[in-house]
């Protein structure tokens, strides 16, 4: 058990540290594109930086509103556990609990799912501005970097 903690420490590490280097690079090059060192007419990094500003905000947004969501939803199991059960038996308390545990279980499912599709995104967007801005620097030989 403790070993699998420690590997899942050490892979969340590596993720977070990789994220954070193409983060630097991402902040350069956004720089440069505001200072108007890269043109937008001749590069694509502009549309990859307003993809990485969505994906940010996607990131940002999903657990909030996940929360209210997963909170509806359970709320809507739990009836529709209490109808069901009263079709069924006259027991709504036991509809009521586990369609609250269905709707929580389904709702946390579902959050983590589109918070992990959000960051798989924006760590894609953050590698792909990082791997055009290298070749960008390696072509250009005014850039003074090999």
């Amino acid at each position: 058990m403790k070993k699998s903690i420690t590997s899942t420490i050490v892979v969340a590490a590596l993720l977070l540290s990789s994220i954070s280097f193409a983060s630097e690079t991402v902040h350069d090059v956004r720089e440069q594109v505001k200072a108007g060192a890269i043109d937008p007419d001749t590069s694509c990094l502009d549309e990859y930086i307003h993809d990485a500003n969505k994906q940010i905000l996607a990131t940002t947004l999903t657990p909030p509103v996940g929360v209210v969501g997963d909170a509806a939803g359970t709320m809507g199991a739990m009836l529709t556990g209490v109808y069901i059960t009263s079709l069924i038996a006259r027991d709504q308390l036991a509809g009521a609990v586990l369609g609250g545990f269905f709707g929580i279980v389904i709702g946390t499912a579902t959050v983590v799912a589109l918070e992990t599709v959000a960051i798989t995104k924006l760590v894609k967007v953050n590698f792909l501005i990082k791997v055009i801005a290298e070749a960008r620097n390696e072509s250009d030989p005014l850039s003074g970097k090999s």
